[in-house]
């Protein structure tokens, strides 16, 4: 999320992080209001992924192009270059900028398809491309922003979003918009409501993404200062609620308690 002309504008990113922390979309927030400063950390296994995720997306255009597709690549471009590349009908088009509102993004690639639209007699669908075998919900939200998007300026509504995966030569896996748009519509509800409610009152719960949030370590020393539970190895939310239950909120709470799991009443 990032400020222009004294709006705030969100991306698919911010959705997808907004789903997996909500820690994490006030954080970000506080950097757009100046509050606090933009981490300059990175997991080195992100930095290896995001090279990995460029060259699997060089790699399927080649074959697209290979295929015999017209392809077009555009690099950094604008919404409004983006809008023409599709009114020249172009079977693939590569990091189309769309924007709808406050919103705005780079569709990894959009798929020319058959069919009556404000372009022609053709539209466009989306697609992705990720590394990972199993698609997860935050990439299924990305693509039904980017599905929402096309609607705006094509008219029609994209019936199938791809995402392809490393295959021979690829695995490519289809799913269908309307199967996730009550999905989409409320998640994005919901996360807009937070953004115009103001700064929330949040705290870095451990979850999946903190194994590579560029906010890691500003938790980390936030779990340290507390002598937080979640620095027990292998301790999960489910055992922390239990210790909390007999009001063990502490490293060293639980390092004293000679029986943390015992079964009995939670203290009031």
């Amino acid at each position: 999320m990032y400020k222009k002309n004294d709006q705030l504008i969100l991306s698919a990113t911010d959705l997808v992080n907004y789903l997996g922390c909500k820690h994490l979309t006030e954080l970000d927030r506080e950097v757009v209001q100046k509050k606090r400063k933009k981490p300059d950390w990175s997991s080195a296994s992100t930095v290896v992924l995001r090279q990995l995720g460029l060259a699997h997306e060089a790699a399927y255009l080649r074959h697209l192009n290979d295929q015999g597709f017209n392809v077009k690549e555009l690099d950094k471009s604008t919404a409004e270059e983006a809008i023409a590349a599709m009114k020249e009908g172009s079977d693939i088009i590569a990091q189309a900028r769309l924007t709808l509102g406050n919103w705005t993004g780079y569709a990894d690639i959009l798929r020319r398809v058959e069919g009556s639209s404000k372009l022609g007699d053709y539209h466009y669908e989306v697609d992705d491309t990720k590394l990972a075998q199993i698609t997860k919900a935050g990439t299924i939200l990305q693509l039904c922003l980017y599905a929402q998007m096309l609607t705006e300026i094509q008219g029609v509504e994209p019936k199938v979003m791809k995402v392809i995966k490393p295959g021979e030569p690829f695995d490519i896996e289809p799913f269908q918009f309307t199967d996730f748009k009550a999905y989409f519509t409320f998640i994005k509800s919901r996360f807009e409501a937070t953004i115009a409610a103001g700064n929330q009152a949040t705290y870095p719960e451990p979850v999946e993404k903190c194994s590579y949030c560029k906010w890691w370590k500003t938790c980390d020393s936030q779990w340290r200062e507390d002598d937080h539970l979640s620095l027990v190895a292998g301790l999960q939310r489910t055992h922390r609620n239990e210790l909390e239950g007999q009001e063990i909120a502490t490293l060293e709470q639980y390092a004293n308690e000679p029986e943390p799991f015992s079964l009995q009443t939670p203290k009031r």
